[in-house]
């Protein structure tokens, strides 16, 4: 398993999830939404949320949005539905510490409970 957080620029979610969770190797059609930050994205192997960070003005370039991308290096031992269940709680917790570590001042918009 991996797990990498990277701050950007906020740009409109289909673009991040072009660029960084589908990548121009991952079928789209395998990823289902769930509402976290701007965007939330997981299939059986991969969860990924947009979470916004810094509003426009604390940074130079604008509004900065957290990426949190969870990948298993290889597929686990249980339904697509399970597997799905169980990254979109990783991710979200692990937006949750990124979130407050970096020490953003937008909402993060993660739900209460993953």
């Amino acid at each position: 398993m991996s797990a990498r957080t990277e701050m950007m620029r906020a740009e409109p979610p289909r673009g991040w999830a072009k660029a960084e969770v589908f990548d121009g190797q991952q079928n789209s059609d395998e990823y289902h939404s769930f509402p976290a930050g701007d965007k939330g994205l997981v299939s059986p192997t991969q969860a990924a949320v947009f979470v916004p960070c810094l509003a426009d003005g604390k940074v130079p370039g604008g509004e900065y949005n957290l990426s949190v991308i969870v990948q298993l290096k290889q597929a686990v031992e249980s339904s697509e539905d399970e597997a799905r269940k169980k990254l979109t709680e990783l991710t979200v917790r692990a937006a949750k510490f990124a979130h407050q570590d970096a020490g953003c001042g937008l909402p993060s918009r993660l739900p209460a409970q993953p």
